[in-house]
């Protein structure tokens, strides 16, 4: 089942709903350009709601944007854009659950939960780190939709972790499929 779910493009978008940006001190690259269109593939369980950060007054630094444009970059640079918004939703989800951490920083370094800190490698494609600052920067202030809802896992579609078939199946976006 197709659903209308959030998907960007940074620069260039031919179909342009609008543009976020974040103030300045917080932003050192271009704001993202928002479209949106049916990439998102609804998962078992029908419509896919949003799940918001519960903790709308809390502030981010740098350190978080950080964090989770380098999770974004490792996990997710070579998925559609609403596939690296919903990869940075699951840090959200769990960061907002207390799940492996009480931050972004935490909750991404914690051992075993992404694959590529075990051996992380550097930043080799500026544009796409680039993006995923960006995309990190608009979803930590939420002005980008939530395309997983309470999603708090996601794997590869290549793979079948142990886990999978104890939670319940929110969305298909690129190659990753979404948990709660």
């Amino acid at each position: 089942m197709k659903a209308i779910a959030f998907i960007g493009a940074i620069m260039g978008a031919s179909f342009i709903l609008g543009i976020c940006s974040v103030p300045r001190h917080q932003d050192p690259v271009p704001p993202v350009k928002i479209i949106w269109g049916d990439e998102a593939e609804v998962g078992v369980g029908g419509e896919n709601t949003s799940a918001p950060n519960p903790d709308t007054s809390r502030r981010w630094n740098v350190r978080d944007i950080e964090c989770l444009a380098q999770n974004i970059y490792h996990e997710a640079r070579g998925e559609p854009v609403a596939g690296q918004v919903a990869v940075a939703y699951v840090v959200l989800n769990r960061v907002a659950r207390r799940i492996r951490g009480t931050d972004v920083c935490e909750v991404v370094w914690a051992p075993h939960q992404f694959s590529w800190t075990r051996h992380p490698t550097p930043i080799r494609d500026a544009q796409a780190w680039r993006q995923a600052w960006q995309i990190a920067t608009l979803v930590l202030e939420q002005a980008v939709p939530n395309p997983v809802g309470p999603a708090d896992h996601y794997h590869a579609d290549r793979i079948r972790p142990y886990w999978a078939k104890q939670k319940q199946k929110v969305a298909k976006i690129g190659h990753h499929i979404f948990y709660f």
